[in-house]
This record gives C-alpha cells, structure tokens and sequence, in this order.
C-alpha cells in the first residue's frame, strides 16, 4: 500500500482554484468546517474522495500554509513549494521576518519533513520570537525527527 504524500500549494492560489482543479481531476468533495472560516471563501480543512482515494486539504490561516494530503499528488496545474524553496524561505525570512513568512517557511519545513533544515531551525528556535514562531520551531523538529527515526528503523 502507497504511503499518504504530504503536497504544499503555493499561499496565493485560493482554495477556489484548488477546488476547481480537484474536480477537474474527478476528485469530488469539498469544506467540511462547521463554521464560517477565518478568511472569507478559505477553508480549512476540505475532503476530497475519488474512487476508493482519498485526499484532505488543510489551510493555516495564519500562515496561509496549503496542504494537501493523499496517496495522489495533488491535481496537475496547482504550483507546488518545493524542499529547495523551504530551505530559501527559512534563509530569507530568519533574519527579516518573524512574522507570517518565518512561520510558514517553520511549518513547511515540518510538513515536508525537510531535513536538511534542522541547522536552520535549531538557530531560529534560539531567537527572541513570538511564541507561535518557536512552538513551530519546535513541533516541526519534532516531526522531521519522527520521520527520521522511522526511515532509520526500516532501513
């Protein structure tokens, strides 16, 4: 069995956009929040099923961090970030940004469990931060650390 991929969409494609190619791509599906979502016509969490797939769309708002999680990548056309460009926004933003760019480049270097961005983590989590900034320092070193351990334990 296929393990869940993890997918990050670029922050300024809306989730209409995300919708449509979705369809498109004959998923079927769409929010599932109860309530009205912090930014207007932003979900932040969708389900998408196709056949016997399944795929979730989450959005932090306050990071205006996309993800899309399913054994599928996500539906052609949608810009993807990539490892090389976390690692960059991690560069840029540690010494500029502690704001909205400094915790989605934090966030999406735990979704994609980029390893080669502990250095760089390590020396942001030892700045003067808002809490928010280094509690996602710290929960994404956790998660690349999982991956880690578990990649060591079936080699």
């Amino acid at each position: 069995m296929q393990e869940i991929g993890t997918w990050l969409i670029r922050p300024e494609v809306p989730y209409a956009a995300v919708h449509n190619a979705a369809v498109g791509a004959g998923w079927a599906g769409g929010p599932v929040t109860l309530t009205p979502p912090l930014i207007r016509d932003e979900p932040e969490l969708a389900r998408f099923r196709r056949d016997d797939e399944r795929a979730t769309y989450e959005m932090n708002p306050v990071a205006m961090l996309r993800v899309w999680r399913a054994r599928a990548a996500p539906p052609v056309g949608l810009p993807l970030i990539h490892a090389a460009e976390v690692l960059a926004m991690l560069d840029q933003t540690a010494s500029t940004d502690p704001s909205e760019g400094l915790l989605r480049a934090v966030l999406a270097a735990g979704e994609l469990r980029v390893v080669k961005a502990v250095p760089r983590l390590h020396v942001i989590r030892h700045r003067r931060l808002p809490p928010v900034v280094t509690d996602a320092v710290d929960a994404s070193l956790s998660r690349i650390t999982r991956q880690r351990r578990g990649s060591e334990r079936r080699l």
